[in-house]
């Protein structure tokens, strides 16, 4: 399932488009793919301080984007808190973090498939058409650096197969106007 914003502007318009192509190029059935997400902090009474990705579903609803164990393939949006501009043009970094249980992408594979993934991903970015406001620039593979803005104590999430969870790093270049 794909959510997109509603009339998104600016970098987010961007987003859209490239998440929109995403979803339908690598076209994984069982996949939970949601636009570009929020920061925010952990509740009061949690024993882990700090901020959690969340997509804003409604008028004050926030939803956790960590990895469940529902889809096959759960990925979204962060953006970095850096913007320059030049002549109007907009320059930020913009990441697309992929939570995979690699063997129901790839259940005929027998070994861990997380460079077919990642060889998936990396050729669809490369062929996308916005490929001039898209430019891939790097993968970190670490629970770490994926979630680097991110308090993981409260995740029981590892790096081992099935799981996988990848950040897929891009400049991105945008017009306000866009």
């Amino acid at each position: 399932m794909i959510i997109q914003k509603t009339a998104p502007k600016g970098l987010d318009k961007s987003i859209d488009r490239f998440q929109s192509y995403l979803y339908n190029t690598l076209g994984f059935t069982d996949w939970m793919c949601y636009p570009r997400i929020y920061s925010i902090p952990t509740s009061g009474n949690s024993e882990y301080n700090g901020l959690i990705p969340a997509h804003f579903s409604s008028v004050i609803d926030y939803t956790e984007v960590y990895t469940e164990d529902v889809n096959g393939i759960s990925t979204f949006f962060y953006t970095d808190t850096d913007v320059t501009f030049d002549k109007w043009i907009g320059k930020t970094t913009v990441s697309l973090i992929c939570q995979v249980k690699l063997d129901e992408l790839f259940p005929l594979i027998d070994h861990r498939a997380d460079e077919e993934f990642n060889q998936l991903v990396v050729d669809a970015s490369n062929n996308y058409s916005g490929y001039e406001i898209f430019s891939l620039v790097g993968i970190k593979k670490t629970i770490q650096e994926v979630y680097k803005e991110f308090v993981t104590g409260q995740i029981e999430l590892t790096n081992m197969q099935p799981y996988y969870t990848v950040r897929f790093n891009y400049e991105v270049y945008y017009s306000e106007g866009c």
